[in-house]
């Protein structure tokens, strides 16, 4: 029997064309994509895909399945988007929730979607929290009506499961850090900074830290120091401030960039140029809940998400 997660597989090794990327984009071991696809071509009698040195590719056959499952998976999430839509108007009744980010997100994502939440829900007790996941996880374990945006490096995330098993992960778009800079910055920028090579040419840049970094950021930064690519010039207390340095050519400071083309800042990203980092370690923007909270709210949250995403 076909099994859902077996095709959702199939379409995504359909656009990575690689066994190894279609694993990490999924989250999942290269061994258990490439056992799941054997068993859906053994199961349909056909083989999906062509294995060569330089890639796989579907097959013609495998292209028409593709396309098929494309539409299966579409029809499966507008079945559950008319359920999850029913339970909402006829069963659902919202008390209270509790909402944790941290601040880039927070400062962000926040504004759009507070008025959606108390527009649609104006009797729900919402809380809204920054705090880092150290301290969000424990108390949504205790209050499962909590769910949490918060980045996270993908190799530590599975240990924070096994650490707290009551809670559940989703991973939302994957992270990259830049340094940004205005166009007109007096100091030079490199076209890349690399991370992963031990020595590093370019001269100091002028450097603007955050006193409220994620953990992620602060590794960043701190790889950033070691490798003498900064030299710090200020060290900000709130986002204004921050803002206003790099704004004004003082110095650089570090953005977070989510999916493909959105960038986490307040600025005018039309006067901002962005130096890309590339880090030894991936990170991603990840939801977490606890396992107890209904899950016509987590989607309804994962929905309103999404709108606001959309529109930045």
């Amino acid at each position: 029997m076909i099994k859902t997660e077996q095709l959702r597989y199939l379409v995504e090794l359909g656009k990575s064309n690689s066994f190894h990327k279609c694993a990490e984009n999924l989250y999942l071991s290269q061994p258990a994509i490439s056992l799941s696809i054997r068993n859906l071509e053994k199961e349909l009698g056909v083989a999906l895909f062509e294995r060569t040195p330089s890639g796989v590719y579907p097959t013609e056959i495998g292209k028409k399945v593709i396309q098929q499952a494309k539409t299966i998976l579409s029809d499966m999430d507008m079945l559950y988007q008319l359920c999850c839509t029913h339970t909402e108007e006829k069963e659902f009744a919202l008390e209270e929730l509790n909402i944790f980010s941290v601040p880039s997100f927070s400062s962000i994502i926040m504004p759009n979607l507070l008025p959606l939440l108390y527009r649609d829900f104006p009797n729900t007790k919402f809380s809204f929290l920054t705090q880092t996941y150290h301290d969000f996880l424990p108390f949504a374990t205790e209050n499962p009506y909590s769910i949490g945006f918060f980045y996270v490096w993908d190799d530590e995330y599975q240990a924070i499961l096994q650490e707290y098993p009551a809670m559940k992960a989703m991973h939302l778009f994957k992270i990259s850090f830049h340094l940004a800079s205005v166009k007109t910055a007096a100091f030079s920028m490199p076209d890349e900074i690399d991370l992963t090579q031990e020595a590093f040419s370019q001269a100091l840049i002028p450097y603007i830290s955050y006193t409220e970094n994620t953990f992620v950021t602060n590794y960043v930064q701190q790889e950033l120091l070691n490798k003498k690519i900064v030299q710090p010039v200020f060290q900000a207390s709130v986002p204004h401030l921050f803002n206003a340095y790099v704004s004004q050519g003082l110095a650089a400071g570090i953005v977070l960039k989510l999916g493909v083309n959105v960038y986490i800042t307040s600025m005018d990203r039309k006067q901002l140029t962005f130096t890309p980092i590339k880090a030894d370690k991936k990170c991603s923007l990840v939801l977490f809940s606890n396992r107890e909270l209904p899950e016509s709210i987590h989607q309804m949250i994962l929905q309103y998400f999404q709108l606001c995403f959309s529109q930045l």
